[in-house]
């Protein structure tokens, strides 16, 4: 079976969280499904750490293109029917790809499906189990930081997955137009978007309760500056509202997403934290930059729409309770970020 499977990872310096991934995977399946590493550091340690397992393929990649440009840089070499995603700082115990593989066999109609994820460091809590989108533009993700619970033991239709475990038809590139992510999104919120573009073209999204897979949650991008991640998230965020959303969803979003946007950004320079005030316009300026894509990006999506946002919405769209915004605003002025 596993012969249909093709496994890609993305990695950066962090050998060691690397080697105990690719270790569990070995372990959890001997014959080793065909196993991509893409190396945004470009090391020759990494290298050799790779090619120490079988049936791997070691591909490196000169000037970290971040998580979506390395996904995008392997994704020919996979040979699979199927690809998982897999996070470098990800650990499988019970092998999780069967029973990923035997779902998509048995629902034609899902293109992509996440597994059940927790966060070790974090007393097991769940690292959640898909997410939905709001009616302000913003998502929320289920089961984040909780025990498990037998809710999470359901399959359900989510909007999205979590990027550091899922899997997905190789052929449903081709119904997207042959885009997996957008090489500048580089890291963050290019699952979302992935996924959205997937519903819109027909493919469902799907949570799966599959064997537990432990992801030590941030320990990649906390290598990265803080101010430099959000920036990144919110000019990927504007991208994909602008280029995903047909104009009853842009109706419907987008004037509760700016509402938010900028009441957020004044918040921040009301409270002094002048840094983090000065990135929400920095990621405007990024996306202003790129209008010449955004015009190119919505005549893509347009040609291999299939789902209208008023449908998706119906499908996927769950809005958190009053007290999620109202715990948002507290962290904010006690200076945690978001």
């Amino acid at each position: 079976m596993f012969s249909r499977l093709s496994i890609m990872i993305v990695t950066y310096k962090r050998d060691d969280l690397l080697g105990a991934c690719l270790a569990s995977i070995h372990t959890a399946c001997p014959s080793m499904p065909q196993t991509v590493v893409v190396d945004n550091g470009d090391s020759p340690e990494t290298q050799t750490l790779v090619q120490s397992y079988p049936n791997t393929t070691y591909i490196p990649s000169p000037g970290n293109p971040g998580f979506a440009g390395g996904s995008n840089l392997g994704l020919p070499a996979c040979t699979g029917e199927y690809i998982a995603s897999l996070n470098n700082d990800t650990l499988v115990h019970d092998e999780p790809f069967t029973c990923m593989m035997s779902y998509l066999d048995a629902h034609p109609s899902v293109g992509v499906i996440l597994g059940k994820l927790r966060i070790p460091h974090l007393n097991n809590l769940l690292d959640g189990c898909g997410t939905m989108l709001s009616g302000t533009g913003y998502v929320n993700t289920r089961g984040f930081l909780v025990k498990d619970d037998p809710e999470f033991c359901q399959p359900s239709p989510v909007f999205a997955a979590n990027g550091a475990c899922f899997m997905f038809r190789k052929s449903l590139l081709e119904q997207m137009g042959g885009v997996w992510f957008h090489t500048h999104f580089k890291s963050y919120f290019e699952d979302v978007d992935f996924c959205h573009r997937a519903w819109i073209s027909g493919a469902e999204v799907h949570y799966v309760p599959t064997p537990i897979v432990d992801h030590h949650h941030s320990l990649t991008s906390n290598q990265f500056p803080r101010l430099d991640i959000l920036r990144q998230y919110y000019a990927n965020m504007w991208f994909s509202h602008l280029t995903c959303l047909d104009a009853y969803g842009q109706l419907r979003v987008l004037p509760g997403f700016a509402f938010i946007y900028f009441g957020h950004s004044a918040l921040r320079l009301c409270i002094g934290q002048f840094a983090y005030f000065g990135i929400h316009y920095s990621a405007l300026r990024d996306v202003w930059r790129k209008r010449a894509d955004i015009r190119r990006t919505r005549a893509l999506v347009r040609a291999t729409r299939k789902r209208s946002s008023r449908e998706i919405f119906r499908l996927v769209m769950r809005s958190p309770p009053i007290s999620y915004y109202a715990k948002l605003l507290r962290d904010i002025v006690k200076g945690k970020t978001i």
